[in-house]
């Protein structure tokens, strides 16, 4: 399985779209899911948030629990398919890889990491992290399922969505919480700046 990372507009969601037109042609059976509903919705291809396509429902219960539980068109998905794309993976936490992980293995039938499935992890750990309501807040790689499953790493570097290099500075910046005293400065001109005649109006 593959951890595909890198900023935001450097093509992971196109990537995703050409492994779905790609995939099916080499005979492989390709799922696609996302830890949200809009981001379900935005990489289209028939998307599905994770919990739906897994049927697991919110995910509380145990692995054993689900493999009883979960219905027959869920254990089929689970069962034929041959890769499964998770985007927004920042928002996983450790427990739920680590259910979700324990449940492939049941429901395939495999001691393999994941029954043998092979999972494209796509996200920016540095974007979305996981819903915490109160405790330690951890992301799916502090499990120990994840250095199991994760075998290779690729990183997307180069930016297509804007050209602009200043603002490519600037959103690398805060993208790691550092921003420069030159990135603030520019950032600062940008202030109380009249925008009636803007075309496309701020937010409030």
């Amino acid at each position: 399985s593959i951890f595909l990372t890198g900023p935001g507009g450097t093509g992971k969601s196109h990537l995703i779209g050409l492994l779905a037109d790609r995939l099916p042609a080499l005979g492989k059976t390709l799922a696609i899911t996302a830890l949200t509903g809009c981001a379900a919705v935005i990489l289209g291809h028939g998307a599905k948030t994770f919990h739906s396509w897994a049927g697991i429902g919110l995910g509380k219960d145990s692995a054993e629990m689900c493999a009883k539980n979960i219905k027959s068109p869920a254990k089929r998905r689970w069962k034929n398919t041959d890769v499964l794309i998770i985007d927004e993976i920042s928002m996983l936490t450790p427990d739920l890889l680590e259910m979700i992980e324990k449940l492939a293995r049941l429901l395939r039938e495999s001691s393999r990491p994941m029954g043998g499935l092979q999972v494209l992890f796509v996200g920016d750990f540095l974007q979305l992290p996981p819903v915490s309501r109160g405790g330690t807040l951890k992301f799916a790689f502090e499990s120990p399922v994840w250095a199991q499953c994760v075998k290779a790493t690729i990183q997307l570097k180069r930016i297509f969505r804007q050209n602009d290099p200043i603002f490519q500075s600037i959103l690398d910046e805060a993208r790691i919480g550092e921003l420069s005293d030159a990135s603030l400065t520019t950032l600062k001109t940008r202030c109380n700046l009249s925008w009636d005649d803007a075309v496309i109006k701020p937010t409030m």
